[in-house]
């Protein structure tokens, strides 16, 4: 159960990390792209964790 979790809580944060590389290469403006990073990419990261979660849950 921890290695799930485990193994989603890093891809969530890795998901993050490229969401943020992209974002610093596509868009000029700091502001826009912090609101695009932290709407897109922590959205993502949310899902990613949760659904860890749950496997986690699933796999008891």
């Amino acid at each position: 159960m921890q290695k799930v979790s485990w193994v989603y809580s890093v891809g969530s944060v890795m998901f993050a990390v490229l969401v943020a590389f992209i974002v610093a290469v596509l868009v000029p403006d700091p502001t826009l792209g912090l609101i695009v990073v932290l709407l897109v990419g922590g959205g993502g990261g949310a899902l990613i964790v949760h659904y860890g979660r749950l496997r986690a849950r699933q796999s008891k």
